[in-house]
Parts: structure tokens; C-alpha cells; sequence
């Protein structure tokens, strides 16, 4: 999957559709990470799995019974979004195993010009495994893609991605007391949520 996605951004890039840049790009590299990232376009899945070697996704478990998807996500071993328990604790199991996770906190695309707003399952999955946090950052220079624009509207110039990958976050440092509860998994989401507003409000993204 890894392969069929950089071979995808490879040819987007080569025929002019877009340009991107990948800052700290060796610290997606590291095992049993959950990478949260921020989720403004349709491709931003494609961008990150591309530069992952061992990356595991939450999908839509609706994509199992797509005839043309159900085979690629169940080859890749991706995870169906279930609800509950179960899906905390696969999530968890992956990550113990060794595998990242790539979580967008937001649960759908962002709406440009909108505050962000985060739900809290990426706050339980990282509380339940306790793993290294790695917040990533996509940043996307005019529309494309993205909720609530037209795919089929050409951009004004050509979009550009800028990708930045953060500190790594220990468990002392996201959860220094070990807690478990609905709190602490409130107190996570609201980090996510002015962590990608700080950097929001920094980068000035592309506004409709």
C-alpha cells in the first residue's frame, strides 16, 4: 500500500497537478507511534502513508463492502471504524505490535475558515496504549480537494502541500499522571485541538 500511494503522489507531482515538501520526514519512520494529523483534503491519507513503511489506518468500515475496495483495505489489514470498545482496543493491539497508527482527531475534513473540531477517539486509543504521540501538519496552498470546494474547479495556481512532523510526545508528557478516564481523554482532545489552532493561526492556510 505504501508503494501504490508514493507511486500515486509521484505521478500527481509529475504531471504538474501539485507540489509538496516533508519536514522532519525520518521522524514518520520510527515503530509504534500514533501519527495524529490534522485533515484538510481527500489525499492528505495518500500524502502520509506514502512516507510510512509500517502504518495501520482506521477506514470506513462501509469500504468492506465496496467490491473494489473491500480486497485493498482488508490486503492492508487496515482497521474498520467500529464503535465502542473493540475499536480501542484493536487500535491499541496494533500499536503494541509494533505498527503505527495514522489518526486524523477530526474524524472527517476540516471546513476551511471553521474552527476545528476534534472528537476524542484518538485521546483513547493514545490513553489505552500509551504510545509515543506524533502530531503532523498539512498544510495545503490553494483548494484542492478539500471540503465544500468543488473537485472539479481548477485552482488558481498550482496547490502546494507543506507537511511538517513534529516532536515525538512521551506518555510523561501527554499523560504524566497514567490516567485512563473520560477526563483525561478530554484533556487530549482539547491539547489536539489548540496544538492544529496555534498552528493554524501560524501558517495562515489558503481561506476560501
Amino acid at each position: 500500500m505504501q508503494l501504490t500511494f508514493r507511486g500515486y503522489v509521484w505521478l500527481m507531482r509529475a504531471l504538474g497537478l501539485l507540489t509538496y515538501e516533508v519536514q522532519h520526514i525520518e521522524r514518520l519512520w520510527a515503530p509504534g507511534q500514533l501519527v495524529v494529523a490534522n485533515h484538510p483534503t481527500l489525499i492528505d491519507v495518500v500524502f502520509l502513508v506514502s512516507l510510512m513503511p509500517r502504518v495501520d489506518c482506521i477506514v470506513k468500515q462501509r469500504l468492506w463492502h465496496n467490491p473494489f475496495l473491500r480486497w485493498p483495505v482488508a490486503w492492508a489489514s487496515y482497521i474498520p471504524n467500529t464503535t465502542g470498545e473493540a475499536l480501542i482496543a484493536e487500535c491499541a493491539a496494533t500499536l503494541r505490535r509494533g505498527n503505527s497508527l495514522l489518526v486524523f482527531p477530526e474524524g472527517t475534513r476540516s471546513v476551511p475558515g471553521h474552527p476545528l473540531r476534534m472528537q476524542r477517539g484518538a485521546a483513547h486509543i493514545a490513553l489505552a496504549a500509551q504510545p509515543p504521540i506524533l502530531p503532523v501538519t498539512i498544510t495545503v496552498y490553494e483548494p484542492l480537494l478539500t471540503k465544500g470546494y468543488p473537485w472539479h474547479r481548477v485552482p488558481r495556481r498550482r496547490p502546494h502541500f507543506c507537511i511538517k512532523v513534529g516532536e515525538p510526545l512521551p506518555p510523561s508528557v501527554y499523560n504524566p499522571g497514567g490516567e485512563t478516564g473520560a477526563l483525561a481523554a478530554r484533556r487530549l482532545t482539547e491539547f489536539f485541538g489548540e496544538y492544529y489552532a496555534a498552528v493554524a493561526a501560524e501558517n495562515k492556510s489558503w481561506s476560501p
